[in-house]
């Protein structure tokens, strides 16, 4: 029997990468026995640039999540005087991802979370996302066709009420999908071993 998991992310939000490893850890530990399906959640959709408090404000955030995750950063974007923080391209380049090639969707949100944070690639921009969707063996042209198509960005409005109506406001979150009551596996960024130490209770309680 699978255990289901259902994962709340956003692809820019700080804490979601410093939770990729215990999600990959996951995701490796419990191979074969866990599904994982990623729902979207609405962070930042700045169309004007960052000012310098946000800029700052971001450099703090951004060095406690490296502390506590062991993730790598750097901050030459904050550096730029004209990045605009919109989440919104990245979703729905996730989104499009995760409609056409499920199988490689993790690999996928690793490499945008990882060009932003670590690499400071500017994952607005669209050519960016799909230089990103070849690195991983992705089409790029269906990630760029969905970038620009009406429908995922109407998707993407949906999914973002969606997991508002459930309640869900912060990222990462995971929850194991079982009956009757679903379990909170993760809410906030938690190191591994505390998340496959849940994900195993779970996943005992499913199966026993």
């Amino acid at each position: 029997m699978s255990l289901d998991l259902l994962y709340f992310v956003n692809p820019m939000c700080s804490w979601c990468y410093g939770f990729g490893p215990s999600l990959r850890g996951v995701q490796t530990a419990f191979a074969g026995d866990v599904a994982i399906t990623v729902a979207l959640g609405a962070l930042r959709e700045d169309t004007e640039p960052l000012r310098p408090e946000q800029k700052d404000y971001l450099r703090t955030a951004w060095r406690r999540v490296a502390e506590a995750s062991g993730q790598p950063f750097t901050f030459d974007l904050l550096d730029r005087d004209d990045f605009a923080y919109d989440t919104r391209p990245a979703c729905q380049a996730v989104l499009a991802v995760r409609n056409f090639a499920p199988a490689t969707l993790l690999d996928y949100l690793e490499a945008v979370q990882a060009a932003f944070y670590r690499d400071n690639r500017d994952v607005t921009d669209t050519a960016v996302l799909c230089d990103l969707a070849g690195d991983v063996g992705l089409d790029r042209a269906r990630v760029e066709a969905a970038l620009t198509d009406p429908a995922t960005a109407e998707a993407l409005v949906a999914e973002y009420q969606q997991v508002a109506r459930m309640g869900v406001h912060g990222y990462p979150m995971l929850v194991a999908v079982t009956q009757p009551h679903a379990i909170i596996i993760a809410q906030g960024f938690q190191p591994p071993e505390p998340v496959n130490a849940a994900v195993h209770e779970a996943l005992a309680r499913a199966t026993g």
